[in-house]
């Protein structure tokens, strides 16, 4: 077992380092530039890695390195979303506006941190991306990581069904939304707040609208 101070230990701090550089040159390229415009190239120079390799040797591709860039905010994303959903679930009678703000709040948070305001660029720009399909599902699309969602809808909307299109629609939506938002320079907690609110009821009007009687 090695022990502090040992050699052993050294080179393994070193590459846990190098690896978080990447990461954190990663997501500030990817959302600046997008993921063509992030190359691996300019990547690496941007974490100081003297390797030219240093991206493969820790990651694989340009894509897999997305995936872990993403990854480091999933964990948190998916405990927060857990957490209002599991609420939700133990609510005798939950509402519309109880489900969109579960759909919409977790991601919000984002807005807290310059690191999750660039999580929010970078999803928002996969969701524009041309070649989309092409994508690793992780990349693809947010959606799926949605799916609770759905079960904690029909007990609200009872035998009405959200269309599809309507999902992919509320996806686009809150993650161009609250990137757009950011975009647009600082804000004060009570603007973020009423953006946050405005961004929420208008998910639960959009799947009111979608599921009224024609």
């Amino acid at each position: 077992m090695a022990r502090a101070g040992d050699p052993a230990t050294g080179a393994s701090a070193a590459r846990a380092s190098g690896r978080d550089r990447i990461l954190d040159a990663a997501e500030v390229l990817f959302a600046e530039r997008g993921i063509d415009g992030a190359t691996v190239s300019a990547i690496t120079a941007a974490s100081g890695a003297r390797n030219k390799s240093a991206v493969a040797y820790h990651f694989g591709s340009k894509l897999d390195l997305l995936e872990a860039v993403l990854a480091r905010h999933l964990t948190t994303l998916d405990r927060r979303r857990d957490a209002m959903l599991e609420r939700l679930e133990h609510m005798s009678e939950p509402t519309l506006d109880d489900v969109a703000d579960a759909l919409v709040l977790p991601v919000a948070v984002q807005l807290d941190d310059p690191s999750g305001v660039r999580y929010l660029q970078i999803q928002a720009s996969l969701l524009s991306y041309p070649r989309r399909a092409s994508l690793p599902e992780l990349l693809r699309d947010p959606g799926p990581r949605f799916a609770r969602f759905g079960a904690q809808l029909r007990r609200v909307l009872g035998d009405r069904q959200m269309s599809p299109a309507t999902g992919v629609l509320l996806t686009s939506l809150v993650f161009h939304g609250l990137a757009d938002f950011a975009r647009t320079g600082a804000h004060t907690q009570p603007e973020r707040d009423e953006f946050v609110a405005a961004l929420t009821a208008a998910v639960a009007g959009i799947i009111q609208r979608d599921v009224a009687p024609r």
